[in-house]
């Protein structure tokens, strides 16, 4: 599979499984090539490893979701299935640079 094919591909399961917690071994299987390939691919081409591009998409879906749903920071970690909400913030803060309702906190006073 050619790199861009590849990339797309994995991005549009990210995507399309944006609740479920596959491994990377599972979305290669799903694109019928290796486990490496699609690491290799996704660092050479966007400069992150498969497993952060995961995350980022798993932080871009709980953003939208924090934006434009009217659900409570628990409410949307266990959407995201997380099994604890106190695990989910500290990921999210982790991978950001705000707690989640900082954040919702921050686009709603922008969005005024």
């Amino acid at each position: 599979m050619v790199q861009p094919q590849l990339l797309n591909g994995f991005q549009d399961l990210l995507e399309q499984y944006e609740t479920d917690k596959f491994s990377v071994v599972r979305y290669a299987e799903m694109l019928s090539v290796t486990t490496t390939h699609v690491s290799r691919t996704v660092k050479l081409v966007t400069g992150k490893n498969a497993g952060g591009m995961m995350s980022g998409r798993l932080l871009l879906s709980a953003k939208r979701k924090l934006v434009f749903f009217d659900l409570t920071v628990s409410e949307i970690a266990y959407f995201l299935d997380f099994s604890c909400p106190f695990y989910f913030t500290w990921l999210y803060s982790k991978q950001s640079v705000e707690t989640p309702k900082w954040f919702r906190w921050l686009e709603v006073a922008q969005r005024k």
